[in-house]
């Protein structure tokens, strides 16, 4: 693969543990061998799918507590997430915990949504941005998300 940039050929042990994922295998592949990754993804003509995967995967680094991964949840997908939490030596069943204990990480999951926040009068310029900001609130602080709280936060912004 001396094309692709990429210094060494062997794989790893550790390579070999990963779960039979397509995309983290090739993730993990990339990381250890180094190269870029927009570099060898053309030269080997990878789907865009997977260069989209290995791309977000990069810029997801420890540490991975709660109040991080939940952070990243809500900007990737969870298969991304958990690739770089193994990668990292991290332990992936933070996302399990997180789910299981219905902590909210996406819009979707705060107690309030764009309708609430018409209805309180709020521009409809500024609703994505706050939605976004109350969601940063409730990861850190999940007690927060309660309907009356958030729309008291969402007035004062």
């Amino acid at each position: 693969l001396e094309f692709c940039g990429i210094r060494k050929t062997a794989v790893s042990d550790n390579l070999a543990k990963l779960p039979k994922e397509r995309n983290l295998r090739f993730f993990a592949f990339l990381n250890e061998n180094g190269g870029d990754i927009s570099t060898v993804c053309q030269n080997l003509k990878t789907d865009k799918a997977l260069l989209k995967f290995c791309l977000a995967a990069k810029e997801i680094k420890p540490p991975f507590d709660t109040i991080s991964v939940k952070t990243a949840l809500s900007q990737y997908n969870e298969d991304i997430v958990k690739a770089s939490i193994i990668l990292n030596g991290g332990d992936p069943s933070v996302i399990e915990n997180i789910k299981q204990d219905n902590e909210p990480y996406k819009i979707s999951h705060l107690a309030i949504n764009g309708d609430d926040l018409k209805a309180a009068n709020i521009e409809e310029k500024k609703i994505g941005l706050i939605l976004n900001l109350l969601l940063q609130e409730v990861i850190k602080n999940p007690e927060l998300n309660k309907k009356e709280i958030l729309l008291k936060i969402s007035r004062n912004q």
